[in-house]
């Protein structure tokens, strides 16, 4: 679980433990795994339905990292000295509250 939230810039991802006639739901993080209480067809089934309607943000997607502009792209590897073949991506830090 690590590689795949390592390597896809998810801030979370979902597994689905399906024993005989019950499921459970087990969120991982960087910080640990959720696992739900036994639950039945129905309530699967709902949260799938209601996970597939959710924005980026609920549904796991790291929305700080994107793909960066043409232009930042030939600035960094100019400014970095980066041969073409070197994946880039944006990583937004969000601004501290300042007092």
């Amino acid at each position: 679980m690590a590689a795949q939230l390592g390597s896809q810039f998810r801030t979370h991802i979902y597994s689905v433990l399906i024993v005989k006639d019950y499921a459970r739901l087990i969120q991982w993080d960087q910080t640990g795994t959720i696992v739900t209480e036994a639950i039945r067809d129905s309530a699967l089934a709902e949260f799938f339905r209601r996970y597939r309607k959710v924005g980026p943000e609920v549904n796991s997607v790291n929305t700080t990292v994107t793909v960066p502009a043409y232009e930042e792209i030939c600035l960094a590897r100019k400014s970095l000295d980066l041969v073409e073949n070197v994946p880039l991506m944006k990583i937004t830090v969000p601004a501290g509250k300042s007092e």
